[in-house]
């Protein structure tokens, strides 16, 4: 915990703001964003995203995640476990269960 200390001590904007806390995850991206990230992983354009497509876009940016790790983001979103991410379940997953508006995910 020692982590979580030394960041307050340096007095985070987030950290000192208490109506920060009050924002959730689920209202930091636009419609527009959410589409645009989907987009961005479904390399093939079949719109869905799949473990190889994940896998691609992370090693693209420098990370290194195991099989296990990538398993486990598809599961996180899957629910309807297909071993692919749809483009309503990834809406769903990054804003907190919302369905998306009608004709967002349309490729």
């Amino acid at each position: 915990n020692s982590g979580s200390t030394h960041a307050n001590a340096i007095g985070s904007p987030k950290a000192t703001n208490e109506n920060e806390k009050e924002t959730s995850p689920e209202d930091e991206f636009t419609e527009k964003e959410i589409a645009e990230a989907f987009r961005s992983f479904d390399l093939d354009k079949n719109t869905y995203v799949g473990a190889a497509e994940i896998k691609h876009v992370l090693l693209s940016i420098g990370e290194r995640p195991t099989d296990e790790e990538v398993d486990e983001m598809i599961r996180m979103a899957d629910k309807n476990g297909d071993g692919q991410v749809a483009f309503d379940e990834f809406y769903r997953m990054i804003t907190g269960g919302r369905d998306p508006p009608a004709g967002l995910g349309s490729a």
